[in-house]
């Protein structure tokens, strides 16, 4: 980019002699400013900070750094596959996200679980245990392999005596759990009886466990 601002320069300079227009010269200086800007606002911004943070350990896989270590670029050896964000920024000497790794399949399954089942994913590379209703993990619920062993041993499932709610209906307004974005421009609502005397009578004409009149519930919105 030096060299584009050089000849920019001179490029100026030269018209300045020849025509004598003042103006070029101060036209072709607001380029050779505007060329010579070698980072984005951001990249700037991260520039700025003088903080360093520390090289992450990344095994079975490469890391580039831009900026002068300010981001790191992380790309996994030929066989594996990248778990995690592909890039950090340091901000304020701590890295804005956790180091990602790299997984390979090759590794034994685990045992089995009581209470609970164990899911893998990425040709066996990755594993999660999900708990039965009335248990929850204790301990970590997922491992990683990396071609030949598993990067943490699997949890297990205890008891908590608190079922996980399986159904559920209209009768009171907790909506069955169901929720609309905040910036959604309808929300959920509870109607008992018709939905609107505008529509098509879409709402149950009647509650189906008493039969009363006008007063069955549906979720609209």
């Amino acid at each position: 980019r030096s060299l584009v601002v050089r000849f920019i320069v001179s490029f100026c300079t030269a018209m300045q002699l020849r025509l004598s227009v003042p103006l070029i010269v101060v036209a072709c200086f607001s380029i050779a400013e505007a060329a010579s800007s070698r980072y984005s606002y951001r990249q700037r911004q991260l520039l700025r900070n003088t903080y360093i943070c520390s090289y992450p350990h990344f095994p079975n896989g490469q890391i580039r750094m831009r900026l002068r270590g300010k981001i790191l670029m992380f790309e996994c050896n030929e066989g594996y596959t990248l778990v995690g964000g592909k890039y950090m920024y340091c901000r304020e000497g701590r890295w804005d996200a956790n180091t990602p790794i790299c997984i390979k399949p090759g590794c034994d399954d685990f045992p089995a679980v009581p209470n609970g089942f164990i899911f893998y994913e990425k040709l066996k590379a990755a594993a999660t245990l999900f708990c039965s209703s009335d248990y929850q993990v204790a301990g970590s619920s997922y491992s990683y392999c990396n071609g030949t062993h598993w990067d943490r041993a699997i949890g297990n499932c205890r008891k908590t005596g608190l079922a996980v709610q399986t159904s559920c209906d209209f009768e009171v307004d907790d909506l069955c759990g169901w929720t609309s974005e905040a910036t959604h421009e309808y929300g959920w609502r509870r109607s008992a009886g018709i939905v609107s005397k505008r529509t098509l009578k879409t709402g149950p004409k009647h509650d189906h466990t008493t039969g009363k009149e006008l007063d069955g519930k549906i979720g609209c919105i």
